[in-house]
C-alpha cells in the first residue's frame, strides 16, 4: 500500500512513526478492556506509577442522537474477501458501538448492527 502524502512510511524503516500511535491505540485498548469489551464510561484505574481517573461526558456517547453502548475492539478482527484495503490506522482506539434506538421511534439500524468508533484521551490540567 503506498504511503499518503505527508506521512512517514512504515516500510522505509521510520518504524518509530508507526509503532508510536499503534502502541497508543493498543494500550487504551487493553487498558480500559472489561472481558471482551471495552468500558468508555470512566473511572479510577491503577497504573505502575500512580493512578489514571478518567471522566467521560456520557452527551459525547451519542450518535446521530442515538446512544452507544457496548463497546467492541475491532484492532484484531480480520476481514477476508474484499479485493480493497481502505484503513488508514492513525491515533485512537478502533471500536464498534451498539446503538440504542431513541423511545418511540423506530430505528433502520438492525438490532445487531455497531457504528465505528475511534475512542481518544485527551488529557486536561490538573
Amino acid at each position: 500500500m503506498p504511503p499518503r502524502p505527508g506521512r512517514a512510511s512504515c516500510t522505509r524503516g521510520t518504524i518509530r512513526a508507526c509503532a508510536s500511535p499503534a502502541l497508543y491505540n493498543r494500550g487504551l485498548t487493553q487498558g480500559l478492556k472489561k472481558g471482551e469489551n471495552v468500558d468508555v464510561g470512566g473511572g479510577t484505574y491503577p497504573l505502575p506509577f500512580g493512578t489514571l481517573d478518567l471522566a467521560v461526558d456520557r452527551a459525547t456517547l451519542a450518535w446521530s442522537g442515538h446512544q452507544l453502548i457496548d463497546f467492541y475492539p475491532v484492532a484484531d478482527l480480520e476481514v477476508k474477501g474484499f479485493p480493497t484495503y481502505y484503513r488508514w490506522p492513525g491515533l485512537g482506539a478502533p471500536l464498534a458501538a451498539r446503538v440504542l434506538p431513541k423511545e418511540g421511534e423506530q430505528d433502520l439500524l438492525g438490532p445487531r448492527a455497531r457504528v465505528p468508533v475511534t475512542a481518544v484521551l485527551r488529557p486536561t490540567d490538573p
